[in-house]
C-alpha cells in the first residue's frame, strides 16, 4: 500500500528511454508488435538519467515512531509512452516494468485495457494524452469536454457563428486519422498545414515559426489574406478552417521533387529494387540529396536546397555543425535550427525544425534516404517510424542535439 505522503510523478517519456522491458516486449507482441533488441539495450540506466531516482527509496526513507510509514522522499514515478496523434498507450513503473496498457478507437472510446494490478492508481491521462474525468466519462480538452462514445464536444464553439456551415459540436474536423485538437480550441493538419480556428491570427502564425508578428502579417497578404484596419492595427481577414500555407527554400524542396527535378522513389518503388539496383542508382549523386545536406544548406543561409546537396560522411556533418553552429539551448527557430540524431553507433541523421504547435509538439522537415521524398513530420512520428536514427543527441554529453547558426 503506497504512503499517504508519498510522491508520485508523471512524466512523458519515449518507450525508447526504458533499458529493459521484457514484459512490454510480451504485451506489444500479443498485438503484433516488435522492438528493436538494440535501442531498449544500449541506452544508459535511468538511474544515471535521474541520479536522484537512486536515492529516494522506500529502503532507505527515514522512519521514527511517531510515523512507522515511509517518509515523503519515497517517490513513485510512472512513464507514459504516447503514440503518433498524443494518446497514451502503455504506462511503466519506476521498475521498468508494464503498468498499464490502453487501446482506443479513432475517437478516443477504449477498446482495451490492461492493468498489472501492482497498485489501485490508474493513469487520469489517456486519449490525446488529456485528463478523463472518471465522474463524467469524459475527456477534459481545457476549453471543452468530449464525449468519447457520441464523438463530440458537449458544448458550443464560442466563435461557431465564424463557420455557420459546420456543427459547432463536431471534433477534428470528422477525421480523427488525421487531425488532432490539442485543446479544444484549434487544429493541426498531420502534413504541417496550419487550420485556422479560433483565435489565430498573424500573432499566432509567428508563433508557429518563430518570427515577427511583422514578417507573419506580410506572409499572409502574399498569399491573398487582406487586412481591416481597426484603430492603430491592421486585423488579419482569417476565417475559421482557413488554410495557412507556408511558401520557402523546404517546401521548394517538395516541389520540386514533385516536378521531377530531383531524383526520388516513392517508399514502394524503393522497396521493389534489387541490391545491384540501388548502388548503380547511387553511383551518381548528382541529381540527389540526403538529410544531412538539406539541412546544412536550408538552415545556413536559408538557400535553395538542390541536387548535388548531399553530405554523404556523417563526420562532415558533424564537423559542420562543431564549426558553424552552437547549441539552441532550448531556443528553437524555424527552418533554422538543425536536429542531430544518434543511435550508439554515432550520428545517422538531420532534419530541421519546422515550428512547434499549441500541445507542444514539434514538427521537422526530413529526407529520410538520398532517394525518398523530403518530408513534413512531427518528430515524434519520425523517432517512431524510423527507430533506427536514434533520438536527437548533441555532439557532446552537455549539448541538446539542437543546433543554431554561431552568431559569435
Amino acid at each position: 500500500m503506497m504512503s499517504a505522503k508519498s510522491v508520485c510523478y508523471s512524466q512523458i517519456h519515449p518507450l525508447r528511454g526504458v533499458s529493459d522491458l521484457v514484459n512490454i516486449r510480451f504485451i506489444m507482441s500479443n498485438f503484433g508488435q516488435t522492438t528493436d533488441n538494440e535501442s531498449f539495450n544500449s541506452v544508459a540506466p535511468l538511474e544515471s538519467l535521474y541520479p536522484d531516482l537512486a536515492h529516494n527509496t522506500v529502503s532507505n526513507a527515514t522512519t521514527d515512531a511517531l510515523n512507522p510509514e515511509p517518509s515523503v522522499s519515497t517517490r513513485i514515478i510512472y512513464w507514459y509512452h504516447p503514440d503518433y496523434v498524443g494518446n497514451v498507450d502503455l504506462v511503466t513503473d519506476l521498475n521498468q516494468e508494464a503498468y498499464e496498457f490502453y487501446l482506443y478507437n479513432p475517437w478516443g472510446e477504449s477498446l482495451y485495457h490492461w492493468e498489472s494490478g501492482s497498485s489501485s492508481w490508474n493513469s487520469p491521462y489517456r486519449f490525446n494524452s488529456k485528463e478523463f474525468d472518471a465522474e463524467t466519462g469524459m475527456h477534459y480538452y481545457g476549453a471543452r469536454y468530449h464525449h468519447l462514445k457520441l464523438s463530440v464536444w458537449m458544448s458550443v464553439d464560442p466563435l461557431a457563428n465564424n463557420a455557420p456551415n459546420r456543427t459547432p459540436y463536431r471534433t477534428f474536423f470528422n477525421n480523427p486519422i488525421r487531425f488532432t485538437d490539442p485543446d479544444g480550441k484549434w487544429e493541426v493538419d498531420a502534413n504541417g498545414n496550419l487550420i485556422a480556428e479560433k483565435g489565430d491570427n498573424a500573432q499566432t502564425l509567428a508563433d508557429f515559426q518563430g518570427i515577427s508578428y511583422s514578417q507573419a502579417l506580410k506572409q499572409m497578404k502574399d498569399q491573398g489574406y487582406t487586412t481591416t484596419r481597426i484603430g492603430e492595427y491592421d486585423v488579419l481577414n482569417l476565417q475559421v478552417g482557413d488554410v495557412v500555407t507556408l511558401d520557402n527554400n523546404y517546401t521548394q524542396s517538395l516541389e520540386d521533387a514533385n516536378a521531377g527535378k530531383v531524383f526520388v522513389m516513392t517508399e514502394a518503388e524503393m522497396d521493389n529494387l534489387t541490391i545491384s539496383e540501388y548502388y548503380e542508382l547511387m553511383e551518381d549523386l548528382s541529381d540527389k540529396y540526403n538529410c544531412w545536406g538539406s539541412c546544412i544548406e536550408g538552415s545556413m543561409n536559408n538557400d535553395a536546397i538542390e541536387p548535388g546537396d548531399g553530405i554523404g560522411d556523417g563526420d562532415v556533418f558533424d564537423a559542420h555543425l562543431s564549426s558553424n553552429y552552437m547549441d539552441a539551448q532550448g531556443n528553437y527557430k524555424f527552418g533554422e535550427t538543425v536536429i542531430r540524431f544518434a543511435n550508439s553507433k554515432g550520428v545517422t541523421h538531420g532534419a530541421v525544425f519546422y515550428g512547434k504547435n499549441k500541445a507542444g509538439e514539434i514538427y521537422v522537415y526530413t529526407k529520410n534516404g538520398w532517394l525518398a521524398y523530403p518530408r513534413f513530420m512531427k518528430l515524434d512520428d519520425l523517432i517512431q517510424q524510423i527507430p533506427s536514427y536514434g533520438i536527437p543527441t548533441g555532439l557532446t554529453s552537455e549539448e541538446s542535439g539542437y543546433y543554431n547558426k554561431n552568431t559569435r
